[in-house]
């Protein structure tokens, strides 16, 4: 049996592993002349830029048989620093810290009055499925409109980079559907399965990265493959006559099974009226931005922030990077944050030149986090189709 996959990201590089694995031939075809597709490191200097994902979460089993199949090949996992769990949110001008459970929203002074009662009710409101029904329309059913839209609304574009009254609840937070019908409430269910998971003795799950920088991770997992891995191998065909005939600029290749793990589009492009696919996409900016620790007035504590989209502000949320990850970020007097701008906050964002978002990126900043000087560096990654919707 053939496999050709189309696509050197994670999910190609991971899928080949496994096929290798169960003794199958594998080839991964991957345009550009790196693999990783938005897992990308860059070092400028002394300082550490992730123009993708920022890390990745430990607990999942999926993720630790992986590392353990690259024995060797593994790069080094470096943890979060202690605390990163603390996240902010910005209301009515104001960042405050968001509590960090059920308890502390009830006690904590982040909601009003009405908040917390509606947040005590919501373990009285009946189970529902209503179909094709949205995370907004969940939202508001279980917490009301101000729970909705000042708190799972910025934290839905934290996740996704999309719009809430749009994207599914089955599709995007399937658990949350599993926690209504299996607690009767999804409070109840994630007291309940806290404590569950306590009395088993099952650590919280941590953000980790690996020296240096994510993309290490996807060049292990190409490294294990070795040669069934070929770079600059743009793939401008596919036809399936009996077998898979995937055609590049140099060659046609034929296999039994074909798996893109492409972007949406590009896989729409290749597969033309033999699967026809329309994937809506969130346009992203990130901006990484890198300050004197003197010049920034907010202290930076945990992992960062987010902004409701009523808020007025272009930015969607702020990663502090030297905080979450304190070594090898930057230098040790600086510290360096990373913008995510776009998606339902301002669809528009890429319609700016590149001096332009970095410096609506510095304003916002020094509005929501008191910083004071120019940025020791400035470096922008535009993701105009970043997340799938």
């Amino acid at each position: 049996m053939k496999v050709i996959v189309v696509g050197a990201g994670p999910s190609g590089l991971a899928v080949a592993l496994g096929l290798v694995q169960h003794g199958i031939d594998v080839t991964v075809l991957e345009r550009s002349a790196q693999v990783g597709g938005r897992v990308r490191t860059l070092q400028l200097g002394q300082h550490r830029v992730e123009l993708g994902p920022a890390g990745i979460l430990d607990d999942a089993p999926a993720t630790r048989a992986l590392l353990a199949h690259l024995g060797s090949d593994a790069p080094t996992v470096v943890a979060s620093s202690p605390g990163v769990n603390r996240r902010w949110v910005v209301r009515h001008g104001k960042l405050l810290a968001l509590p960090s459970g059920p308890l502390s929203l009830l006690f904590g002074g982040t909601l009003t009055f009405a908040e917390k009662r509606a947040l005590l009710h919501e373990r009285s409101v009946a189970p529902s499925a209503p179909p094709n029904e949205t995370v907004a329309d969940f939202a508001r059913r279980r917490f009301g409109d101000s729970i909705a839209s000042a708190f799972v609304q910025p934290m839905v574009v934290g996740v996704y980079g999309g719009d809430y009254e749009l994207l599914e609840l089955d599709a995007a937070f399937p658990r949350l559907r599993e926690l209504e019908h299996q607690h009767g409430s999804v409070v109840r269910g994630t007291m309940n399965e806290g404590k569950a998971r306590r009395a088993r003795g099952e650590p919280r799950a941590k953000l980790v990265t690996f020296e240096g920088g994510m993309s290490a991770l996807p060049e292990a997992m190409a490294r294990k493959l070795g040669d069934r891995v070929r770079l600059g191998c743009d793939v401008s065909a596919i036809e399936h006559r009996g077998r898979w005939h995937v055609t590049t600029r140099t060659e046609t290749l034929q296999a039994d099974h074909l798996v893109l793990a492409t972007e949406p589009h590009v896989a729409a492009k290749l597969l033309g009226d033999t699967l026809p696919l329309s994937t809506p996409m969130a346009a992203i900016a990130s901006v990484s931005l890198a300050y004197r620790r003197a010049d920034v007035a907010h202290a930076l504590d945990g992992f960062g922030l987010l902004c409701p989209r009523g808020e007025g502000y272009k930015t969607i949320g702020v990663l502090f990077m030297s905080s979450i990850f304190d070594t090898s970020q930057a230098p040790s007097d600086e510290v360096l944050l990373r913008v995510m701008m776009g998606g339902p906050n301002d669809a528009d964002i890429h319609a700016l030149d590149d001096v332009a978002i970095l410096d609506v990126a510095h304003r916002e900043m020094t509005a929501l986090l008191g910083v004071r000087g120019a940025p020791a560096l400035s470096h922008l990654q535009r993701w105009p189709l970043a997340i799938a919707q």
